[in-house]
């Protein structure tokens, strides 16, 4: 059984150890993982064998034969399909990623005759001209599929994310300019154990939320509404919110917006899950009487809205609106309406620019002059810094979480 933090597949590196090598062993039958050596394939048989059957099965004379990138995004989904079928389950996420990721040529997708990039381990070519041809693509993106790999691998390692000393939180005289400043000005980007990159990504993640909030309070001007208490929906809340450090954020918001004395997060969504809703706020916080609290509702927004204390900001984090509406199960289109409230800023995130403008074409449908309403929408200074594989996104095999940030700020009733 694999652990949650060993629940990852790179095509590039022993499946049982994490370790790269250049004379990895490849499973005979279905050549997708591989080993370091005889005695951790033999170790990891009992977990492989299952899958190992499927895949074979379903890969026998089965190259794809095109180039383009459209057919190879919809064979992966195939070949999806086909082991969902034949397993009777639920993929695990590093069966996903078996599908997502394979080891294919990077520029025609055959499986033949390949050979790895040495130093990423995270691309591969059928031919010296094939990895010419993809050098300029491949290049821009080598440095952060190889951090995306070391990230799983270090979790693998010590089990869990850096912690981050709230102490450092209240020399914070203002809310920097960007994520690199703020790690700069907590002292989180020196070098540990070599391994400098790894923690600034992390780090980064858990620093994401209170400065995306902070942000956005300071784009769209709202303090002034707070009154000494601050009100945050946090809508279409899920595993993320529930494993997102709060007290990391409250610390942010509390130190970078001083009149604010209270903090109120409010998760709401049909996922979201239950968690401790008490903080133990560092000690000048306490001192001056400040409080944080959490309550969550596993329910639509538009179904418990009028219940709950009013917000003062209505976030949605990765949110991707458009994406329920492609789906025929839109989620989101009865809680539009109450998100955008007349002078109360509307925060949603997206992974790319191009979900960021269809999330708000999707908003335009519903509030048609929603965009004369738009204070920001842009690249989000403070994402994240951890690089997340792409697999169906053409010559854009990295994106970063929160990376695009759009505020919208109604000013009347409609």
């Amino acid at each position: 059984m694999h652990s949650a933090l060993n629940n990852f597949y790179y095509f590039g590196i022993c499946h049982y150890c994490k370790s790269t090598s250049a004379e990895l062993r490849r499973c005979s039958a279905c050549k997708v993982v591989a080993y370091c050596s005889r005695d951790h394939q033999k170790l990891d048989w009992h977990n492989h064998r299952e899958l190992c059957k499927v895949i074979t099965f379903t890969l026998v004379n089965d190259e794809i034969l095109t180039n383009s990138f459209e057919d190879w995004v919809s064979y992966r989904l195939t070949i999806q399909q086909k082991w969902i079928s034949l397993l009777k389950r639920r993929l695990q996420p590093f069966e996903c990623q078996m599908w997502m990721f394979p080891r294919v040529c990077n520029w025609c997708y055959t499986k033949l005759n390949l050979t790895d990039c040495p130093k990423c381990y995270n691309a591969a070519y059928c031919s010296n001209e094939h990895c010419i041809s993809d050098q300029v693509i491949h290049k821009k993106y080598c440095n952060a599929l190889k951090l995306c790999m070391n990230i799983d691998c270090y979790l693998t390692k010590f089990k869990s994310y850096p912690e981050v000393d709230t102490k450092l939180v209240i020399s914070l005289p203002e809310l920097p300019q960007d994520m690199n400043e703020l790690l700069s000005r907590l002292y989180l980007c020196t070098e540990k154990n070599g391994e400098s990159d790894i923690w600034k990504s992390l780090v980064s993640d858990a620093l994401c939320p209170g400065s995306v909030i902070s942000y956005a309070i300071q784009e769209s001007s709202c303090n002034y509404t707070f009154n000494h208490k601050c009100v945050i929906h946090l809508v279409g809340a899920a595993t993320a919110e529930a494993t997102a450090d709060w007290i990391l954020t409250s610390e942010l918001l509390l130190h970078t917006f001083n009149d604010i004395n209270e903090v109120l997060f409010i998760l709401i969504g049909p996922e979201a899950l239950d968690m401790c809703e008490n903080f133990d706020l560092c000690d000048c916080c306490k001192w001056k009487g400040k409080k944080v609290s959490l309550k969550v509702y596993k329910a639509l927004y538009h179904d418990v809205v009028e219940m709950i204390e009013k917000p003062n900001m209505v976030v949605a984090l990765n949110c991707g609106l458009h994406e329920f509406e492609e789906r025929n199960c839109d989620e989101w289109y009865s809680s539009i309406p109450f998100m955008l409230l007349p002078e109360t800023p509307f925060v949603f995130t997206s992974y790319t620019h191009e979900e960021m403008l269809k999330d708000i074409k999707y908003i335009k449908r519903i509030i048609p002059d929603v965009e004369s309403h738009i204070v920001v929408s842009h690249n989000n200074p403070f994402a994240s810094l951890r690089p997340i594989r792409d697999w169906c996104t053409k010559d854009i095999p990295i994106f970063y979480s929160n990376a695009f940030i759009t505020i919208i700020k109604m000013t009347f009733s409609f």
